[in-house]
């Protein structure tokens, strides 16, 4: 695909995706300059640009320079799916890694991290004290059911029981497009309770962490994948090997994802 400019790249990804990627310019040199992107899950989100930095110090001093964007893993699937620029596709379930693969946009999706739930409160809330309390809350906030964590949180709370789900939906106040906004609408105090990764609140001490029973714990595991039609597909396959790195793993691991290699 030839290289986007900036107003054509906001158009197609959005400008959320793009956020904190830092300006690119348009001009007659763009085609060498461009960045080849790596679309991530929200909540990779330090542990990508940990790796990422660590994958371009040890690359080949030809290789192009990489970017990283962010967001809901179904919207970054879509995304891919009408041509955006990704070299590899990192998603927070195997669900949007496998609809791309099916459809010919991605290589085989790899296993490379995991994660679990837990229930995120103000740091100086004093009402919940256990996730058997989350009904109690005035204000709840989930992620629509479109994205992983989303999902996982419906799985969650089905299994809880019917009449404590029932009473949690009632007290919802938005469904979110990706995890990191169910985080930021706790911590600027717009909801009292959500139900997000561990991942997402190990930086966070403004929100405090609420244990969620294992036996109401989803599978909840990462994929990633190179795609299939961009103009650098080895240097997304090598991306998504180094995933899989022993250095790759301990970053992941110091974070507070689950190993699987």
């Amino acid at each position: 695909m030839p290289a986007l400019c900036r107003r054509a790249l906001l158009r197609q990804l959005g400008a959320g995706a793009v956020a904190g990627l830092g300006a690119l310019a348009c001009g007659p040199r763009e085609l060498t300059e461009d960045p080849h992107y790596v679309f991530a899950a929200s909540s990779l989100r330090e542990a990508f640009e940990l790796i990422s930095r660590d994958f371009q110090a040890n690359a080949p001093a030809e290789d192009p320079r990489l970017a990283l964007s962010f967001g809901g893993s179904s919207t970054l699937r879509v995304q891919i799916e009408h041509g955006a620029p990704a070299i590899a596709f990192a998603s927070a379930d195997a669900r949007q890694s496998e609809r791309l693969h099916a459809g010919g946009h991605c290589e085989t999706p790899q296993l490379f991290a995991r994660n679990r739930l837990v229930l995120a409160v103000g740091a100086e809330s004093k009402a919940l004290t256990s996730f058997d309390d989350l009904p109690r809350a005035e204000r709840i906030v989930l992620a629509d059911a479109a994205v992983p964590a989303g999902r996982y949180a419906q799985l969650c709370l089905a299994r809880r029981g019917a009449s404590f789900e029932a009473a949690v939906r009632e007290k919802v106040v938005s469904f979110e497009s990706n995890v990191r906004r169910v985080r930021a609408k706790i911590e600027s105090g717009d909801a009292d309770a959500g139900i997000v990764y561990v991942t997402d609140l190990l930086a966070t001490p403004a929100l405090r962490v609420i244990e969620i029973d294992p036996q109401l714990q989803p599978e909840i595991g990462y994929y990633a994948a190179a795609t299939t039609r961009s103009t650098q597909p080895a240097l997304g396959r090598r991306f998504v090997e180094h995933l899989l790195a022993p250095t790759s793993q301990d970053t992941m691991a110091s974070l507070g994802f689950g190993r699987v290699a």
